[in-house]
């Protein structure tokens, strides 16, 4: 997440720190909802940096789309995939489907994603 301290100057929260954060939040919705997160949760969430480049944008939402066609974009840093129809594809259920993206992005592009998979 982003906020502004001066103008023109920005403060990005740490990546381990949003990672940690988005963990607590998909166990709580877990528990919440009580749906383990398995081979019915086909929903996978994107959030990359809020600062990132529209072109690194852009690569990471051509990514997404190689391993499935149903990506909703939600601008400026996240996107929203329904990988059903992979988990056929790759015989992998959703959560092996998403370190496929999280590893790739960072390879490639130098672009750390977190990834949340949950139900529809």
């Amino acid at each position: 997440m982003t906020h502004r301290t001066r103008p023109g100057r920005r403060e990005s929260c740490m990546f381990d720190s949003c990672l940690s954060t988005v963990r607590v939040e998909a166990s709580a919705m877990d528990e919440e909802y009580g749906q383990a997160v398995g081979p019915d949760s086909s929903i996978l969430h994107l959030r990359c940096l809020m600062d990132v480049d529209p072109g690194l944008y852009r690569m990471l939402l051509g990514l997404t789309g190689d391993v499935t066609p149903v990506v909703q974009v939600l601008p400026p840093a996240a996107l929203v995939a329904d990988v059903s129809g992979s988990v056929r594809f790759f015989d992998r259920d959703p959560a092996d489907v998403a370190p496929m993206i999280r590893t790739r992005a960072p390879a490639l592009y130098g672009l750390p994603v977190t990834i949340g998979v949950g139900p529809n």
